[in-house]
C-alpha cells in the first residue's frame, strides 16, 4: 500500500507540474496579449485626440469645456460622429462605404490647410 501511495503521489505531482507549466505559459502569453491590447487602445485614443484637435482648428470649432482629451476618451462615438459631420455634408452628398474618403469619388474633399501644423496640434 505504501509503494502504491508513493506512485500515486508521484503521478499527481507530475500531473500538477505539467498543468502548472501549461498554466504559467497561458499566464505569460495572456500578459503579452493584454499589453499589446493596451498599447493598441492607447494608440487609438491618441489618434482620435490628435484628429479632433486638427478638425477643430481647421473648422474653427470652439473647444468644449472638458477639452479634447477628456471628450475624446469619454465620448469617442460622439467625437467621431462630430468629426464626420464637420468634414462633409451628408444631406447633400451620399456616403459610400468602400471609398477612401467615405463619399463618392467625384466630390472634392477639403484637406487640412497648410496653415495648421499637424505635429504641433497634439
Amino acid at each position: 500500500i505504501t509503494l502504491n501511495g508513493v506512485f500515486i503521489f508521484l503521478m499527481l505531482r507530475a500531473y500538477y507540474l505539467h498543468l502548472h507549466h501549461i498554466f504559467m505559459t497561458f499566464v505569460y502569453s495572456s500578459i503579452a496579449v493584454f499589453a499589446l491590447d493596451v498599447g493598441v487602445v492607447i494608440y487609438f485614443y491618441l489618434l482620435v485626440i490628435k484628429t479632433r484637435k486638427t478638425v477643430r482648428q481647421e473648422f474653427n470649432i470652439s473647444p468644449s469645456g472638458c477639452g479634447d482629451t477628456a471628450t475624446s476618451i469619454l465620448c469617442t462615438p460622439c467625437v467621431i460622429n462630430q468629426m464626420g459631420q464637420h468634414t462633409i455634408d451628408y444631406e447633400t452628398y451620399a456616403g459610400k462605404f468602400w471609398s477612401t474618403t467615405g463619399i463618392v469619388h467625384h466630390i472634392e474633399v477639403k484637406l487640412p490647410s497648410d496653415s495648421i501644423d499637424i505635429e504641433d496640434s497634439v
